[in-house]
């Protein structure tokens, strides 16, 4: 079978997040970057779905929408690998890009996350845009879904 796949500049996913932690970029429910071109300024905040926005944008050269369950919807819609959240998946350093999600939960919103050589993309409570391991154990026991978004195994940067 094939699956839909994009091109990641790996080096970008990096680039940006060293950026938005350089410029203090926080973290707050439900605030969005006015320009998905571009790291929010100095004392801005931004959630974790946004940041997705903004980081394939600049990674990918791809617009998705917003709002994490949207962006799970939508990499379904689109063909992408689905894989699972375990030593199959997230922790894998074989280079692949994964996006990831824990489900909403009542009216609670759901989380949005991109991977990367056993390492986390996402902006996040009490941190903003920045990394942690995959295998916290919030992830691992929370991640309903999982997608392949480039398909390209390639050394670590």
């Amino acid at each position: 079978m094939a699956y839909k796949t994009i091109d990641i500049d790996r080096q970008e996913l990096v680039d940006a997040t060293v950026e938005a932690r350089r410029k203090g970029v926080g973290y707050k429910l439900g605030a969005k970057a006015q320009d998905i071109n571009s790291i929010p300024g100095p004392g801005k905040s931004i959630d974790c779905s946004g940041w997705m926005r903004v980081l394939l944008r600049r990674a990918a050269n791809t617009i998705i929408p917003d709002g994490s369950w949207l962006q799970r919807e939508w990499c379904e819609r689109q063909g992408f690998k689905r894989s699972t959240y375990d030593q199959n998946g997230a922790g894998l350093k074989d280079g692949r890009v994964r996006i990831a999600f824990i489900r909403p939960k009542g009216e609670r919103a759901g989380h949005v996350w991109a991977l990367w050589m056993g390492k986390t993309f996402e902006s996040y409570y009490r941190n903003g845009p920045g990394n942690r391991a995959w295998d916290t154990k919030t992830l691992k026991d929370r991640c309903k879904d999982v997608y392949v978004l480039d398909m390209r195994e390639i050394e670590e940067l």
